[in-house]
């Protein structure tokens, strides 16, 4: 099995324990280094500031390496999304794991947000799909996920293809 959807598992699996054993609500959690970084309100402090991409990219790092609580990096994901929302790496982000954590609705509003911005998104496209397929919208699953397959490299075709088989009726 390829190491990405492992991966994209494993944070699923994190957050799901993450949401049931949080004992703080995400307006209650305290600040602390995970949050993204402020934006410079001065010429002096953007040397400090992050792009809308690190933060996403730091986050994830400390939420795969455990140095921070699995809901304060999943918020400093959304915080930034919700700043920047036309921020393709934050929405994706948080559709995977809306779709990875049974949140479909979510999945399939943020992966028409990436959709919007990058069309041609095989990932965002095959999120989509996974995540129709679930609400029991076969035929828009399908559709998706044939333009996700249209739109992937060789290494992705084929779990794109199984999945697809899986939706479409039976040809026999």
């Amino acid at each position: 099995m390829k190491k990405g959807p492992l991966i994209l598992l494993a944070l699923g699996v994190i957050v799901l324990i993450a949401l049931n054993l949080a004992p703080v609500k995400p307006e209650q959690a305290p600040t602390s280094p995970a949050k993204p970084a402020p934006v410079a309100n001065t010429p002096g402090d953007t040397d400090k500031v992050q792009s809308p991409d690190q933060q996403v990219r730091q986050a994830l790092e400390q939420l795969r390496d455990g140095s921070t609580p699995p809901m304060q990096a999943i918020m400093a994901i959304r915080s930034v999304a919700e700043e920047h929302p036309e921020n393709v790496l934050a929405q994706m982000t948080l559709g995977s794991l809306s779709l990875q954590t049974a949140q479909y609705e979510k999945a399939l509003s943020r992966m028409e947000k990436v959709l919007a911005l990058t069309p041609k998104s095989s990932q965002a496209w095959a999120v989509k799909g996974r995540a129709e397929a679930n609400l029991g919208d076969t035929t828009r699953a399908i559709a998706s996920l044939q333009k996700a397959l249209q739109y992937s490299n060789d290494q992705n075709k084929a779990p794109l293809q199984e999945k697809l088989s899986q939706l479409q009726p039976s040809k026999n």
